[in-house]
């Protein structure tokens, strides 16, 4: 059945995709766009014997997120929706740290801590010069939570041997980057296919993240 949902999920996610394309019908990409993260939980809730609360949490938060960016001329739909997202990266972080495979060294988290501090900063520095003022603090939570849900799936990838927990430090990566382009292109400059490399970027990272934890077993 999981086989099922993931074939679901990722003919969801083409369609999606082509719905994003300039010209295209955007009702595709509106109306494919909530599907997505509940396909992705099915397949994942299906596979393993005792799934994760906070990955469960972690794939709720971002269908949440999803469904309220759909309509980003709502201001508070959009506050919600990028606070989500960041509530969505802060569960995985946790998921992360909980399966840490071993303690790091001192030297290790001293590295990880200062690159987290240097990229919450350009980020930080990047939102408080694009985005409007009232918007500043709900987006603040959202590259809070991502630059620390990359911190720790550096940690997991490091403390843990399996090439899945690359894996899952490459989804993270994907997944920030999906956050930063997004804020870039709401704020700053539109482009031509923002949107699908944006969303090509967000599927990629969630994709890569459950289905190499589940990989892994759910952890």
């Amino acid at each position: 059945m999981k086989i099922l949902f993931l074939i679901l999920y990722f003919l969801a996610a083409l369609a999606h995709l082509y719905g994003c394309l300039p010209r295209k019908n955007h009702s595709i990409a509106k109306y494919t766009k909530p599907l997505l993260m509940p396909l992705l939980l099915m397949a994942y809730g299906l596979s393993i014997a005792e799934p994760s609360l906070l990955l469960i949490l972690a794939l709720v938060f971002s269908c949440i997120g999803n469904c309220l960016l759909l309509h980003p001329e709502n201001g508070m739909f959009l506050k919600i929706g990028y606070s989500a997202h960041g509530l969505s990266m802060l569960s995985y972080a946790l998921v992360f740290l909980g399966g840490l495979g071993i303690r790091p060294v001192f030297w290790v988290l001293a590295l990880a801590v200062l690159g987290f501090a240097a990229l919450l900063s350009v980020i930080l520095y990047k939102i408080t010069t694009d985005c409007p003022r009232d918007m500043g603090p709900f987006v603040c939570i959202m590259a809070t939570c991502g630059a620390f849900m990359g911190l720790s799936a550096l940690l997991f990838a490091f403390t843990n041997s399996a090439f899945a927990g690359k894996l899952v430090f490459l989804g993270s990566i994907l997944l920030m980057l999906s956050g930063v382009l997004h804020l870039s292109y709401r704020f700053h400059k539109r482009f031509r296919f923002g949107m699908v490399a944006i969303t090509a970027l967000f599927l990629a990272g969630q994709s890569l993240v459950i289905l190499s934890l589940m990989g892994m077993g759910g952890i």
